[in-house]
C-alpha cells in the first residue's frame, strides 16, 4: 500500500493505491492523521488505483469520517473501482460518505 499526498488550492488529496488489509491498516490509519491535522481539513482520498479493502480498513474511514466531522472538515472519496465500490455499497459507507465518480468532480463539490 502507498498514499501520495498533495495539496489543491486548500484541499488535502491522498492518492491510495494497493490493498487495504490487515497489515496496512495502522501504516494507512498514521498516514491518513497526518493529513487530517489541520483545523477544519479538506480531504479527498482518491481510490482510483486500491483494489482490495477488508473491514478493518473500512474502520480507519470512519475514524477519519468522524475526526474531519468533529474539526468542521470536509471528506470527500473518488474514483473507486467497481469492486471497491460494491464493498461500500454493502458495507452501508455509501450513505456515509460524499463519492464521487473521478477527482474533477470531487473538487467540485468542496465548499469555498
Amino acid at each position: 500500500m502507498k498514499i501520495e499526498n498533495r495539496n489543491h488550492n486548500d484541499i488535502q488529496i491522498a492518492e491510495i493505491s494497493g490493498r487495504i488489509d490487515p497489515s496496512t491498516t495502522a501504516y494507512f490509519e498514521e498516514e491518513l492523521n497526518k493529513i487530517l491535522t489541520d483545523n477544519r481539513p479538506k480531504v479527498l482520498l482518491n481510490m482510483k488505483q486500491v483494489d482490495y479493502i477488508s473491514s478493518s480498513g473500512l474502520r480507519v474511514f470512519i475514524t477519519a469520517l468522524k475526526k474531519v466531522r468533529g474539526a468542521n472538515g470536509e471528506l470527500k472519496i473518488c474514483s473507486m473501482s467497481p469492486n471497491i465500490q460494491k464493498i461500500f455499497e454493502i458495507s452501508g459507507f455509501v450513505q456515509l460518505f460524499d463519492i464521487s465518480s473521478s477527482e474533477e468532480e470531487a473538487l467540485q463539490k468542496f465548499q469555498t
